[in-house]
């Protein structure tokens, strides 16, 4: 598992933080394999994979000093060990799935189901990407605090600009129990945690991005009431899941983050918490993006893990 965050200063919504699961082998191109995986999204999610594809592409360039903080904790080798298991059980179902399409009596009806499983979007090595930014409000330019810290005005300490959060969670080998004998994929939404049913037939990944994406940020525009807005795409062999809530990004100085890292590199036990606590934001993520038809059991598992924390 690896994960980078990005923090632009000026302008706090074109921050990111990208996270996969990949399987390694010793030619593994790391850089190279998570760019691939952002790539697929990249079309549909357009002002965020920008900034994303740049900063990936100049890690490389970065000189990186690592130690791991977790040590032979218990709690974090539960976490490693646990996650994998639900994302991609069987190594081998790629192949077994591979050869049920070629059985297929249409081969325009096999080319169309293929381009739906999320498997065959994205590099094999990919266990699961996890994305998340911040987009303004629609109508944030009303708010002249906001505009001011985001064009690096003058800002105070505790000064916040109200956004919207965007999670997108894909898992390409993660089979779906529910699916209609007749259907590849679909996608179901959800509304402040209210299921409203399917919404869309047949769904691609491009559906997600280009045209249930969109309509969550206008719902949650036209909607004051509304907080959050969830959808997933199911298909037979992958599944992708995006959230989209009311939130807010704290701003923070570049002397803040440099004098609190400082702080943390010289307490330990500081540093331990502080990753914990990461875990417990980002397993608070996982649910809600899964949270839509999701494993009772996988809920049950993340909620062990995080509340070892």
């Amino acid at each position: 598992m690896i994960g980078f965050s990005c923090q632009d200063f000026k302008e706090p919504t074109k921050g990111f933080y990208v996270a996969c699961m990949l399987r390694l082998s010793e030619s593994t191109d790391i850089f190279d394999v998570i760019i691939k995986c952002v790539q697929p999204v990249a079309p549909h999610f357009k002002f965020a994979a920008e900034g994303i594809r740049i900063g990936l592409i100049q890690l490389p360039t970065q000189d990186f000093n690592w130690e791991s903080p977790y040590g032979q904790s218990e709690f974090w080798a539960n976490v490693h060990s646990t996650l994998p298991k639900w994302y991609h059980p069987n190594p081998l179902c790629c192949n077994e799935h591979g050869h049920h399409l070629t059985s297929s009596s249409s081969i325009s009806n096999t080319m169309a189901s293929s381009s739906r499983l999320l498997s065959n979007i994205f590099p094999e090595e990919l266990i699961n990407l996890l994305l998340n930014w911040h987009v303004p409000l629609p109508d944030q330019g009303t708010n002249s605090t906001s505009l001011t810290a985001v064009h690096g005005g003058s800002i105070s300490q505790n000064s916040d600009i109200p956004t919207l959060k965007i999670g997108v969670l894909v898992i390409p080998h993660e089979s779906s129990e529910d699916m209609e004998p007749a259907a590849d994929s679909y996608a179901l939404e959800v509304i402040d945690g209210k299921e409203q049913g399917i919404i869309h037939a047949n769904a691609h990944l491009k559906d997600l991005g280009e045209k249930l994406f969109p309509k969550a940020i206008e719902y949650l525009h036209q909607n004051s009431e509304s907080k959050m807005h969830q959808m997933s795409l199911k298909s037979r062999h992958g599944t992708a899941h995006l959230c989209v809530e009311k939130a807010s990004i704290q701003i923070q100085t570049a002397g803040m983050v440099k004098s609190e890292a400082t702080r943390c590199t010289q307490n330990k036990r500081s540093t331990l918490l502080q990753d914990r606590e990461r875990w417990k934001r980002v397993s608070e993520g996982l649910l809600k993006l899964w949270a839509v038809r999701g494993s009772d059991k996988l809920h049950r598992s993340i909620m062990a893990t995080r509340n070892l924390a």
